[in-house]
């Protein structure tokens, strides 16, 4: 699986990298992947923040991998609530059918919002 594809130009004139910044965030990847990840994840919200980024042990009696165990996210909030301020209309859900004729389901950011808080009202009532 050795084959490039090329990317059409289209696409590459509106994407959010190119291959030089794909290559240096890589590169930073494999030199400083502590660095690297702590920077990527203040893309999102933490209600706590993580203090270290990974604790791992590869030894057979202690063997554990952990990223960010010490941080809290809202991942409702990190995936829904974030963008409905800027993009409350764009699609946030794209569903299809199986069959190429059958069903499609497009929901957007704000659609989504009053599903879920209606989920969780149904829930609260059931609770109470």
């Amino acid at each position: 699986m050795n084959e490039l594809y090329p990317v059409p130009e289209q696409f590459a004139t509106t994407a959010r990298t190119n291959l030089e910044e794909y290559e240096a965030r890589y590169q930073q990847s494999i030199d400083d992947p502590e660095g690297f990840w702590a920077e990527q994840a203040k893309i999102i919200d933490w209600i706590k923040p993580f203090t270290k980024v990974k604790d791992t042990n590869f030894d057979r009696d202690n063997f554990k991998i952990e990223w960010f165990a010490d941080g809290e996210l809202n991942v409702a909030a990190n995936c829904l609530d974030r963008h409905l301020k800027e993009h409350p209309h764009k699609p946030a859900i794209i569903w299809e059918g199986d069959h190429p004729n059958g069903d499609r389901s497009c929901c957007s950011d704000a659609c989504l919002r009053t599903y879920w808080c209606g989920a969780l009202c149904s829930i609260r009532w059931l609770l109470t």
